[in-house]
Parts: C-alpha cells; structure tokens; sequence
C-alpha cells in the first residue's frame, strides 16, 4: 500500500510540477527559473546540517518498533526533537550569513541585490520550519505509514500549485509564488505532525532520560558517520547549479533546469516509492537470521531497481529532446550530449538507491566516509575545471565519475562487511546490466525512427511504447540469463 500509494501521488505531484513550471516560465522568463533552481541547490546545502539526525533516528526506531517498545520509541523522538530545534536555529544563522554573498553567487542578475536578499530569505523561511514540524515524519515512515504522509502532501500540494498558477497568471509575482511554496511547507508539516501524536500518544508521556542517555552516545557516532555521506551527496547532486551560475550565469541554468525537472521528479518518484518500501526491508533483515534469504531479497531487489533506472534512462534518451521542445519551445533545446549524460547521471543515481537504504539497515556509514570525501572533492575539482571548455556537459562529466566511484564503493562495502562475499559477482552482474542496457537502446532506436512525436498525443503513444518496450527488452533477457545460469548450474 505504501508503494502504489506513493507511486500514483509522486506521478500526479509530477504532472502538476510541469503544468506549474510551464506558467512559471511564461509568466516570468528563464532567468527566474534559474534563480529558483540556485535558491534550491543553497537550501539542500543548508539541510546538510541535519549531519544525518534523519537517518541516525530511523535506523535506531526499526528495532523498538518492530518489538513495539514504547518507552524506547519515546526516547529517540524526545531526543531527535531536542536536535532539531537546536538544528533549526543553525540553519538561520548560517542562512543569514549566505545572504552576504548572494550576488557572488548569481552575478549579473537583472534585479537588484536586495531584492535577490529577500527572495532568499523567504525561501530560507520554509526550510527552517521543517526542522521545528518535520522530525515526526521519521516516526511515521518507520512504522510504514508512508502512505498517509504522501497523501497529505499531494493533497496540500495539489491546493497550492493551483493557487500558484492563478496567482502567477493575475500578478506574475515571484514572491508571492513563494509566499506560497512557504504556506505548503507549514500546513503539510503541521498536519503529519499533529496526527503523529495524535496516533501514539504515548510520545506526550514524561521521556526516560536514562534511556535517552544511553542512545545519545550511539547516535551521535552514527550521525558523524552519515554526515560526510550527506556532504557527499550534497555535492554530487546539489552544486551543478551553483557552478553553472557562477561560471556561464543563470540563464544556463533556467535552460538546463527544464530537463533536470524530469531527472529530479524521476528521482523523487523511484526514492520515495523504495524508502516506503525500506520499513518493511529494514524490519525483515532486523527479524530474519537466514543469510541466504537476506541475500536472495536484496538480490530481487537490485534486479528491480535495475529495471526501473535502466527505463528511466533509455525513456530519457529518446524522449527528452522532443518533450522539451513541445513543452516549452525549440529555443530551449540543449544538446543531445547534454541528454545523454543527464540520462546515465540519472541513471546512476536510481541504481544507488537500494545501497542507500542497506547503508542505513546496516549502519555502514562509517566504512565510506574517506571515499565519499574524496569523491566529493573530486567532483567540484573535475566540474568546475571542464566547465569553462565545455559549459554543463563539463559538469555532467564530474557528477558522471564520482557516481560511479560512489556507487562501487558502497555496493563493495555491503558485499565485504554484510555478505562476506566477492564484489566481482556484483561487478560481472553490472557489466552485465550494462550489455542489456545497450542492446536495449539499439533496439529501440529503430523503434524511434517509425514514431514521430510532432504534437501530445503521438509523443504520449511513442512515450508508452518506449516505456513498455524498456522494461519488457531487459526483463526477458534477464529471465532467459537466469534460466541458463540454471541449466548450466
């Protein structure tokens, strides 16, 4: 329930978000999209300082939960309220901070300084009511309640971006989109937060302080583990926009940003639909000894994985380019270089969600964090060095190496630490993903050619066609492998 639940709300939230961005850009241009995505890339910096708390607590609430020991349960939320608002009051200071050297960061913007300051703050705004509402969200999820959450975030969502697109239409106002974007933030959190305790009182009663003492040493090693992860994957994912604005400025980055709303969307589809099915993965290895089933579960789910990114990627591919131009016009077009590194970067970036979530079952932070500093340093080293010679794709380029190096490593670390196993299985099982990856994409560019997609309704049949044909091409040939891996054993 939690998955389809999430699935049908992520895909309509999706729709939604390109109705939206459509008005935004013709009410308001392509230099406001791309102060927008800026503003978005800052705050996912700011949330860094969560160092991993998020994570820290649901990994510790699986066991409680799964042994429904209230007292303990109680402890950890008292104890990860306590950190949040002192978190919540960090963030403001280190926002108000970035408001300094804001028009270093989006130079050459056509609208004064102290306007950009107050678009800025306003957007720092909600971030920091998430800390003060959000942290209940942790307790619901663990205890697979993923499908309420969503739904009140869709419904919330689907009230706002209405108001929005009116809005937008009547006054063509930026701040008053945010203002907007705000609201949602607070009534969203407000209502998770109030039915969290409404559904286990028991968190209004007085909080062990012993027990309290005895997780705050375990967690607080946990979080100093997952922040140098979080860091990582801030900068993975979280600087290209930064670097694009300050080296070719943010136009580029209103251009790029309409093909990395499909990406992003994509992402929040696929991760929201494994974290509601990372409860019910983390109770099962929290509660089953067998090694064997442990490792016969998350092999399924690697193949599944695989198949979803392995679809987005090969859709992605043959569909961006005339989506775009449909959507919002030739001119903003990008090369198709561009959207072949977006569709592997988006690739690799789906195929890291099942280590993800093993990392947080397991608690394996602390065997990646010199690999993910390195990496991280290495991506805005190898960005920011190939962004002058070749503009985004020299930034695609980095986000693309350090995926990889981000994705082995992790993958290598489960295997050695927790199966106890070689990594060339999962290295020749990659490889071999690669191959049906290729074959796939050659077969369907033949498939291509025979649709054309000059209006909605044939890019939609081609779209679906293509979406069959990517998932139905790999599944058959990983069943035919599997059945003479069979015959061969």
């Amino acid at each position: 329930m939690n998955a389809v639940i999430t699935l049908m709300t992520q895909i309509l939230s999706l729709i939604l978000k390109f109705v939206l961005q459509w008005v935004f850009i013709k009410t308001l241009g392509a230099e406001y999209l791309g102060y927008n995505s800026v503003f978005t890339n800052i705050l996912q910096m700011l949330n860094m300082a969560d160092f991993g708390v998020g994570v820290a607590i649901t990994s510790f609430l699986y066991k409680p939960i799964s042994e429904n020991n209230r007292k303990r349960i109680n402890a950890l939320m008292y104890l990860y309220r306590k950190i949040y608002t002192a978190l919540g009051i960090f963030v403001f200071i280190v926002g108000m901070m970035i408001l300094t050297i804001l028009p270093w960061i989006i130079p050459n913007a056509t609208c004064s300084n102290a306007y950009l300051r107050i678009l800025f703050t306003i957007n720092l705004a909600g971030t920091i009511s998430t800390y003060f509402l959000a942290y209940n969200r942790s307790l619901l999820l663990a205890q697979q309640k993923a499908y309420y959450v969503n739904s009140v975030d869709f419904i919330v969502n689907l009230i706002v971006i209405v108001l929005q697109i009116i809005t937008l239409f009547i006054w063509k106002s930026y701040i008053i989109y945010l203002l907007l974007s705000v609201g949602k933030n607070v009534i969203s959190n407000y209502v998770v937060y109030s039915n969290c305790y409404k559904k286990n009182k028991f968190l209004k009663e007085e909080t062990e302080l012993l027990l309290v003492e005895e997780y705050r040493p375990k967690i607080w090693k946990y979080i100093k583990d997952v922040f140098i992860s979080k860091v990582g994957a801030y900068i993975f994912y979280g600087t290209d926009n930064i670097i694009i604005s300050i080296f070719k400025g943010p136009v580029l980055v209103g251009y790029l940003s309409n093909y990395t709303l499909v990406t992003v969307a994509l992402q929040g589809i696929i991760s929201q639909v494994f974290s509601a099915l990372q409860a019910g993965l983390g109770y099962y290895l929290t509660i089953t000894n067998d090694i064997f089933l442990k490792r016969k579960k998350v092999n399924f789910y690697f193949n599944i994985n695989y198949i979803i990114a392995n679809s987005c990627m090969v859709c992605c591919i043959f569909l961006f380019q005339p989506f775009i131009n449909l959507y919002v016009g030739h001119g903003y077009l990008l090369s198709n270089i561009t959207v072949y590194l977006l569709s592997i970067n988006l690739y690799l970036t789906l195929m890291l969600n099942v280590p993800a979530q093993l990392f947080v079952i397991y608690k394996l932070h602390t065997y990646d964090k010199k690999i993910v500093a390195l990496s991280a340093i290495l991506n805005i080293v190898i960005s920011a060095s190939l962004v002058y010679g070749i503009g985004i794709n020299g930034v695609l380029i980095g986000t693309f190496i350090t995926s990889i190096i981000y994705l082995f490593s992790r993958v290598f670390i489960y295997y050695k630490i927790i199966l106890k196993v070689s990594f060339t299985k999962f290295l020749a099982q990659f490889f071999f993903w690669i191959i049906i990856s290729v074959a796939t994409i050659i077969m369907l560019n033949y498939v291509d050619g025979f649709f054309p997609s000059s209006n909605w309704p044939l890019l939609l049949i081609k779209a679906m066609l293509l979406l069959c044909l990517s998932v139905l091409i790999p599944v058959v040939i990983l069943l035919c492998g599997r059945f003479l891996q069979k015959r061969w054993t």
